[in-house]
């Protein structure tokens, strides 16, 4: 009962403030000018563009950080590739490089064995052929590099990621 009370006096106080308002043409003006505002304010709350701040963008990137490192999270390995995969090239290969490492050797993720092969032919400007390991040339890559990648697939060889066979080929050339 109070509440409908209550209701009742809001509802004859705005429609006396509107007709006093209305009498006089400033107060017209006024009301016009009012309902204008509010019809673009609430119109404006349904366009707003979604603002997205350096420091959400960090938080996001330590928690895709933070999964990939200690959780071994695939999906957050997948933003963070594909991310840096956008990134120039230097930064792109250094990163990819610490990730996929991460993810291949704590949790064994077999992708990541493959992205980190990759990273490490990429920073010579060398292309692995998956498809076939014995169209593989090394010879054109630096002692360090080879070294480096022959270490890496004696590891996906241990870890039953590549056979015995395509890393003979490889040895071959």
């Amino acid at each position: 009962m109070a509440v409908r009370i209550f209701l009742k006096y809001i509802y004859f106080c705005t429609v006396a403030t509107t007709e006093s308002l209305a009498e006089s043409l400033q107060g017209r003006k006024l009301l016009v000018i009012f309902f204008i505002f509010i019809f673009y304010s609430c119109n404006d709350l349904n366009n707003q563009k979604k603002i997205i701040t350096i420091s959400q963008t960090i938080t996001k990137y330590d928690s895709l950080t933070y999964n990939v490192i200690n959780k071994g999270d695939t999906n957050s390995y997948y933003e963070i590739y594909y991310g840096f995969m956008d990134a120039n090239e230097m930064e792109r290969t250094d990163s990819v490089l610490k990730y996929s490492y991460i993810m291949a050797e704590k949790f064994h993720y077999e992708k990541a064995y493959f992205d980190y092969l990759d990273a490490v032919t990429r920073k010579e400007k060398f292309q692995m052929d998956y498809l076939n390991f014995a169209n593989n040339d090394f010879q054109k890559l630096k002692n360090e590099t080879k070294k480096e990648i022959v270490i890496w697939l004696n590891k996906m060889l241990k870890r039953r990621i590549i056979t015995i066979e395509q890393l003979n080929a490889i040895k071959n050339k």
